[in-house]
């Protein structure tokens, strides 16, 4: 659901949070404690690719496209699942 300038996570692991993930303007997330932007401009690229496409799988090529625009120099692959982790526990 896309609503004001933010897609609000409704459903995937923060159903039920009601965190909000605004996309328009500075990428963050809006929660009971505040609003929190992720600490990297990667991060919120990969924040901002997730949050569009909740409920669907996204595919490890398709990240490195859109959030690293094919820069990548052999270790894609060990990036993203660096990028994702980090994500997740500026998340928690």
């Amino acid at each position: 659901m896309v609503e004001r300038g933010s897609s609000r996570v409704a459903e995937g692991a923060n159903a039920g949070t009601g965190a909000e993930v605004t996309l328009l303007g500075p990428v963050g997330v809006r929660h009971a404690g505040g609003w929190s932007t992720p600490p990297s401009s990667g991060s919120q690229a990969l924040l901002a690719v997730l949050a569009i496409s909740v409920g669907r799988e996204v595919r490890q090529d398709r990240l490195i496209d859109v959030v690293w625009a094919r820069r990548s120099n052999g270790t894609a692959a060990s990036t993203v699942a660096v990028a994702v982790d980090r994500l997740r526990a500026w998340l928690r």
